[in-house]
């Protein structure tokens, strides 16, 4: 559980520096850019009516994590494990779709002449990210035991991806660090022997180039199995990682991966904050929580929306693919749940400034801001700015979209 801290940032002295911020400084930090004036400590966070949404809404979401896909959930009975996701496409011999036929899952948006089909198939990314945001529900305060051997087929699966040779070559840093912590959570809640299997993919990990902001998965893995065994190698392999991350740092405090998509930068963030808390090295909150403050100032909306990369920065884009919408228009669910989990463990590492509006906000966007929203569950599919919903080169819907998501409204996991 996270440590109590104070409601703001304007109340204690900026994590970025050892000096006390001037009067310019602490106003700029206690400024709030959703709904104009200043943060103050008896601003409303939530209120009973929003908290009761985001229970239905998680229950929705876990329910269709875990329904079979012929129920238009992401669960293939067969295999034993997540599909993929979802593609819209065209039906076969351009048959068009008739209003039943539309959509597979009620979480995606019907689309005249199109329908949503699942992808079947052994994949390496979605599957292992979905992994562990489910294991981080499962492992919260949130998290029952309705799902259980339904985990347990994923995680062997994943197990197998992670430590066969057939497969060993083909995940990326990422998806090893994902599977990583997901092992570890699961030796907490469904069987101690996960751990094993967690400090045999430990050994795999430890020659991973740290190079990309996807690496930051790998932190969060050792930092979890580093906590459980803090004789094992993997409390030094972390306090190597968090050295090479910081290594990336600008002179202003900021990550050097700021071309990078908003959705990846989190994963370092993450890194970060698992390595601080793991470690008790607060200094390196300040490149988080660096981050987080760009992201409220350049890309968050009024309305709590978030744009999947900085708007000045887009030009390009728009010009190279004017076919589709440029990357820097399109909201995507996603976004916001990485957001609000990126805040999770900022706060859980000992951030001083709580975030708790500007999470609530990227939330309520779900079921309040996005065209698909009704109070019910969540949309998943990304929308242009004008609020087109899952436009050209946009039509793609994986289970670690719907997984994060699940891990967001979730909040921080317990451990142990």
């Amino acid at each position: 559980m996270a440590p109590a801290h104070p409601t703001r940032a304007s109340e204690q002295p900026s994590i970025r520096s050892s000096s006390t911020p001037g009067l310019l400084e602490r106003l700029r930090l206690g400024f709030d850019p959703l709904d104009g004036g200043w943060r103050g400590s008896n601003s409303p966070e939530s209120t009973p009516e929003m908290d009761s949404l985001e229970q239905v809404a998680l229950a929705r979401a876990v329910e269709t994590l875990f329904t079979p896909v012929e129920s238009g959930g992401f669960w293939d009975q067969s295999a034993g494990h997540f599909v993929p996701g979802y593609r819209l496409r065209k039906p076969p011999l351009q048959v068009e779709a008739t209003a039943d036929e539309g959509h597979t899952s009620s979480l995606l948006p019907r689309v005249p002449g199109f329908r949503w089909c699942p992808q079947r198939g052994l994949e390496y990314r979605n599957g292992p990210l979905a992994t562990m945001a489910a294991m981080r529900w499962r492992v919260s305060p949130a998290g029952t035991g309705a799902y259980d051997t339904e985990l347990h087929q994923q995680l062997a699966h994943s197990r197998t991806l992670a430590t066969s040779l057939t497969h060993r070559d083909s995940l990326a840093p990422a998806e090893l660090g994902a599977l990583l912590e997901a092992f570890v959570l699961a030796s907490d809640v469904l069987d101690p022997s996960w751990l094993e299997v967690a400090n045999v993919l430990f050994d795999r990990t430890r020659g991973c180039a740290l190079d990309r902001p996807e690496s930051g998965l790998v932190l969060v893995g050792w930092a979890a199995l580093a906590e459980r065994c803090p004789e094992s190698a993997a409390r030094a392999a972390l306090t190597e990682g968090l050295a090479v991350l910081e290594q990336h740092r600008h002179e202003d405090g900021s990550l050097g991966f700021d071309d990078a998509s908003h959705a990846t930068q989190q994963f370092t963030n993450w890194g970060l904050a698992r390595a601080a808390r793991a470690l008790d090295r607060s200094a390196v909150l300040g490149a988080v929580e660096h981050q987080l403050e760009d992201t409220v100032e350049h890309r968050m909306r009024a309305d709590g929306a978030l744009f999947s990369t900085d708007p000045q920065g887009g030009g390009w884009l728009e010009r190279s693919r004017a076919s589709e919408p440029p990357e820097w228009r399109v909201l995507k669910p996603i976004s916001q749940a990485l957001f609000a989990t990126t805040i999770d463990e900022y706060v859980g590492a000992g951030g001083l400034c709580r975030y708790d509006r500007e999470r609530a906000a990227a939330l309520r966007w779900l079921w309040n801001g996005h065209p698909g929203g009704d109070g019910d569950g969540i949309p998943l599919d990304p929308v242009t700015e004008s609020g087109h919903r899952a436009p050209p080169g946009y039509r793609t819907v994986s289970a670690a979209d719907l997984a994060w998501v699940v891990a967001a409204l979730a909040g921080q996991p317990s451990s142990g």
